[in-house]
């Protein structure tokens, strides 16, 4: 079975993309929680893929970035 930064990986996603987990702040004190690997895998299922959310945005938002540009 690949494991999750080899799915992240091979869905496009940068090596450096973080997937090990998240900081949160509490009282103002940060700490690191790690996610399990079953969590990992699960956000990766749940994930586009980097290279078509960008041409999706690029389709469905040219409008938009016209706008900014005439601005």
């Amino acid at each position: 079975m690949l494991t999750p930064r080899e799915l992240f990986n091979a869905q496009g996603f940068p090596p450096d993309y973080v997937i090990e987990g998240i900081w949160r702040e509490t009282d103002g004190d940060w700490t690191f929680e790690p996610f399990t690997k079953s969590v990992q895998v699960s956000c990766c299922g749940n994930s586009v893929c980097p290279d078509l959310a960008a041409a999706l945005a690029r389709a469905n938002c040219a409008h938009l970035a016209e706008q900014e540009v005439a601005a």
